[in-house]
């Protein structure tokens, strides 16, 4: 902010902010003026008193702040304009349905290269959308494809996807990896029930679903030593989001995230139940310092001997996977840390409950030139977590500490992890775990 003096007609430095001022106010408290307003820093905006130099003056003229009345109306009568009829035709969106985005797929997953390309794209009204990638593993040399269409024309959301994709890695002391390839077509309607800060979404699917078992002994080819039969499987899932962020924020920094679901496996030999809990609550210790309690179960009714993965397991981290080596939770298994490379045998129960504290280091915010690359925050966590299985005598308890830095290349999100894993059971596969890791989220999913 800058002073102007009407009788030396000169303007002096007030403030010397660094970063910004929202709603400046000026006052006089008989002595000098003081200034109140929003300044920005990397807590957010907060309300301040901000000194200014000793000066007493005047206010100012009142004609200086008076503005010019505003021009008289026009009269005039404008000619009564003749009505056009245009032409119109029924909506039709295979027009605007090309591709509207493309990007390259490039990874190292279970020890090969995984490399491929992906598509997007929707129509004008954005109705329909479509999503295809397909990549090849230079290690398995079997390629991986995921395929999608939505529309929106009924009300909720119709999905058709088929996909292929390779999981249950892990590798042996003779370097033989071990893998599964999971084969999936789903029909799905899902509805968002919105409110203006939470949304509860209903989701009600039906897949038909085969596993093959492979194994890659060290530069051989790869073996098909097992398939599963096709299984039919309906599921339908509750989520209730209420979760709050900021652009300051590296992690959620209130609400909660919950999702329970349930999956029908209709089987030879009998109908299995199998049933999914996520519970996720963030509470904010200091500003953007989040404290994070996770619980996460996985129960079924039972363990069909002609499809396994109708158990519950859980995985680590997979060697030999740079790009989200850490598996998702889902129906198939629950993920934990400290133990990479274990993969436990079916079980009727699977669980875990942790505690994350997530806090800032420093705030970057900045790009390197007109580069496509745009940094954000550098952040910490602490974690301590504890996971328990049927199949193991005991539960299995980790903690651990990580660096991350968050960033944005061409428009995807992306994080670069240096992470400390400890596993406390060592007989059962805990390990000291020192590891990098790239997060990205699948700008491609919908």
């Amino acid at each position: 902010l800058y002073r102007y003096c009407f009788e030396s007609k000169k303007t002096s430095l007030v403030t010397n902010i660094t970063t910004a001022l929202s709603y400046p106010h000026f006052s006089w408290n008989g002595k000098q003026s003081v200034l109140y307003a929003g300044v920005l820093s990397y807590t957010g905006w907060q309300l301040s008193k901000v000194s200014v130099p000793e000066k007493k003056e005047r206010s100012l003229p009142a004609k200086s702040l008076t503005l010019r009345p505003p021009p008289t109306a026009s009269r005039k009568e404008l000619a009564e304009l003749t009505p056009v009829n245009y032409p119109s035709t029924k909506y039709s969106p295979l027009p605007s349905l090309l591709p509207r985005m493309w990007l390259p797929l490039v990874d190292y997953r279970i020890g090969g290269a995984q490399v491929g390309g992906g598509m997007m794209g929707y129509d004008a009204i954005d109705t329909h959308r479509y999503s295809l990638q397909a990549t090849y593993n230079t290690n398995t040399q079997l390629p991986d494809w995921q395929a999608t269409y939505s529309t929106l024309i009924l009300g909720p959301n119709i999905t058709f996807s088929n996909s292929m994709e390779s999981n249950y890695a892990s590798f042996d002391r003779n370097t033989t990896l071990s893998f599964q390839r999971q084969s999936t077509s789903r029909l799905g309607l899902s509805y968002p029930f919105l409110k203006t800060y939470s949304s509860f979404t209903a989701s009600l699917a039906y897949n038909i679903i085969r596993f093959k078992k492979y194994v890659k002994p060290n530069n051989t080819p790869t073996t098909c030593m097992a398939s599963t039969p096709f299984v039919h499987a309906t599921d339908l899932v509750w989520t209730y989001r209420n979760v709050e962020t900021s652009d300051l924020a590296v992690v959620y920094e209130s609400g909660n995230a919950f999702q329970f679901a349930t999956r029908n496996y209709i089987l030879p030999g009998g109908v299995t139940w199998k049933n999914l809990l996520l519970l996720s609550s963030y509470f904010r210790w200091k500003p953007h310092t989040i404290f994070n309690p996770q619980i996460k179960g996985l129960w079924s009714t039972q363990i069909n001997p002609n499809f396994p993965q109708s158990g519950s397991a859980l995985q680590g981290r997979v060697l030999e996977t740079l790009l989200n080596p850490i598996p998702s939770d889902g129906f198939n298994l629950l993920s934990l840390r400290g133990y990479p490379n274990l993969l436990s045998a079916p079980a009727l129960f699977a669980g875990s409950a942790s505690f994350d504290l997530s806090f800032p280091f420093a705030r970057i915010f900045e790009g390197w030139g007109t580069r496509p690359l745009f940094f954000k925050n550098l952040y910490g966590f602490l974690f301590a977590e504890t996971s328990y299985v049927r199949s193991i005598s005991a539960p299995l308890p980790s903690a651990g500490f990580g660096l991350r830095f968050t960033s944005t290349l061409f428009y995807i999100p992306l994080t670069l992890s240096t992470e400390y894993h400890r596993g406390f059971q060592q007989a059962l596969g805990g390990k000291n775990d020192f590891f990098f890791q790239i997060l990205a989220s699948n700008i491609l999913a919908f």
